[in-house]
């Protein structure tokens, strides 16, 4: 049991970041620029959203509903009609809930049918891209495991305009430091979500870019307009993602999510843009943002970023080489052998799977056709 409970502990902190990007996207999309006094209400609608099929599941089975959500019994006297008349409401008030939100982000002032019943379909796409998350990554973790590879995840919030041009420069370090990955076809999970949740953003008339998927002899790579994905070989992934973080200082991408880290953020990348133009001033700007820096108010993994950030601007302005560039002496080099052995894993753990499988339907067979055959003598006794 607690085997169980750390491995689902584990499948929940590694797959948070990734929903994280996937539904930060989604919000961007459908709801534009998040101000930092928005996050909270828009956070509890996601979550609300999230929640959505069990609270249309509690209509046909209210107590079991009650159970998973509340994760206390329902006592016996508590009527079933009343929690299904509970759920059938909370399953109308979310889908009422988005519309009338996004209706607001609009600017709509009055309570247009037309945009609450909007809500609908943003509603059902958003819950159906959230719960092909929530059951196939678990799996996509599982089989990563099974292959020994490891898997990183980078905030990068990206506009859709320059995701290109950040994604141009992360390949060119990556392959400059001997990680080249080309252009691929994201696997089925990921093509999935995507495509849920352009549908669903389509239903107001957004079309945001469909995330983009990259492959290597070592790792593959996806990149989001809310965040980057890395998977492959563990000394390999852990390089990339040096790079991918490093890289992203000189791009538009942000790495951070809180709002005082971000206003930081893009002061750095004023300095740094002005730093490479030669403009004087660059050094001035660097020692505002050292008091801002230290004066900073925000979670420590934002301001750890930030303090990164900073130092990186420091190098660049002093004229020393960034560690974390690639550097011709620290290129990486294709590992044939360790990609051999992962996937000669990869093909005992499906053959294993395979035999279990195999062994538990014949066992199920067995007992189903002993329980047929002795209530077919129990019968023909009885005659």
């Amino acid at each position: 049991m607690l085997i169980l409970q750390a491995l689902v502990g584990v499948l929940r902190k590694s797959a948070g970041k990734v929903i994280q990007s996937i539904f930060g996207w989604a919000v961007s999309a459908l709801f534009g620029e998040v101000q930092k006094s928005e996050k909270t209400l828009l956070s509890a609608v996601l979550g609300a959203v999230a929640l959505w099929p069990i609270l249309l599941g509690g209509i046909a089975f209210p107590k079991v509903a009650a159970f998973v959500l509340a994760l206390v019994p329902i006592p016996k006297w508590v009527s079933g009609g009343i929690l299904r008349v509970v759920w059938l409401a909370l399953a109308l008030l979310v889908p009422l809930t988005v519309g009338l939100v996004l209706q607001r982000r609009e600017g709509g002032r009055a309570w247009g049918v037309r945009g609450l019943m909007a809500g609908f379909p943003l509603t059902l796409g958003l819950s159906a891209a959230f719960t092909l998350a929530f059951f196939g990554l678990p799996f996509q973790k599982l089989r990563a495991a099974a292959r020994r590879e490891a898997e990183e995840h980078i905030t990068l919030i990206v506009e859709e305009a320059s995701l290109d041009a950040v994604v141009a420069k992360i390949r060119e370090a990556l392959d400059a430091d001997g990680l080249a990955v080309a252009e691929s076809q994201a696997p089925w999970l990921a093509r999935a979500i995507s495509a849920v949740l352009r549908a669903t953003a389509a239903i107001v008339g957004k079309k945001p870019d469909p995330p983009r998927f990259f492959r290597g002899p070592d790792l593959a790579l996806t990149v989001y307009p809310h965040g980057a994905t890395v998977r492959g070989l563990s000394r390999a992934t852990a390089r990339a993602h040096a790079l991918i973080a490093g890289t992203a200082t000189g791009t538009e991408a942000l790495q951070t999510t809180d709002a005082s880290a971000q206003e930081v953020e893009r002061k750095i990348k004023i300095a740094w843009r002005n730093a490479g133009e030669g403009r004087a001033n660059a050094a001035e700007v660097l020692g505002d943002i050292v008091a801002l820096v230290s004066t900073l108010d925000c979670p420590y993994e934002d301001w750890e970023i930030v303090y990164r950030e900073c130092m990186q601007l420091g190098f660049v302005l002093h004229g020393i080489g960034d560690p974390i560039a690639p550097r011709a002496d620290a290129r990486q080099k294709p590992n044939p052998r360790a990609a051999r052995r992962s996937a000669r894993i990869a093909r005992r753990a499906r053959r294993l799977t395979r035999e279990k499988t195999a062994a538990t339907a014949a066992k199920t067979v067995s007992q189903l056709a002993r329980k047929v055959a002795e209530r077919l003598l129990s019968a023909t006794r009885a005659r």
